[in-house]
């Protein structure tokens, strides 16, 4: 099976240092929210989720807030 990313669905923000990490939910196409899983910036790229990223943020403003 090949997933395929359907949408972000949230945004968390990690500090390390003087290092900003972030990590973004994806909710996989064809899978339940409860499969969704945490993917680093290196993923959101190679998968051109920054791409969805930016639409989606485009379209609803941002509406994914870093979680505590």
């Amino acid at each position: 099976m090949i997933l395929v990313p359907e949408e972000i669905l949230e945004v968390r923000e990690w500090k390390l240092r003087s290092t900003t990490i972030n990590e973004y939910l994806v909710k996989w196409k064809d899978l339940l929210v409860e499969n969704a899983t945490w993917e680093g910036e290196d993923v959101l790229q190679k998968l051109g989720l920054k791409l969805l990223y930016e639409k989606q943020s485009r379209a609803k403003g941002i509406v994914m807030s870093p979680s505590t």
